[in-house]
């Protein structure tokens, strides 16, 4: 019963630092769109595509041999 207990504060604990975790990111978006004059959705859109550039070329690197270079990047 105690570790029952225990999972549950874990659980709670956990779910309340995703929630943190996600209105950080929706201020650090508005902040970026506000800052660049356009719409959240489009700073939104931004950021996804900067980050797959990045994850492009990291698979890339690992498809052609070279996973040390992928691991350097992240």
């Amino acid at each position: 019963m105690e570790a029952n207990i225990q999972s549950l504060s874990l659980a709670a604990v956990n779910f309340f630092l995703c929630m943190v975790g996600a209105i950080q990111c929706g201020r650090i978006l508005t902040y970026n769109a506000s800052v660049k004059k356009e719409s959240i959705g489009a700073a939104a859109m931004d950021a996804i595509k900067e980050e797959g550039h990045v994850v492009e070329e990291m698979a890339n690197d690992v498809v052609s041999g070279h996973p040390e270079k992928a691991v350097k990047m992240s």
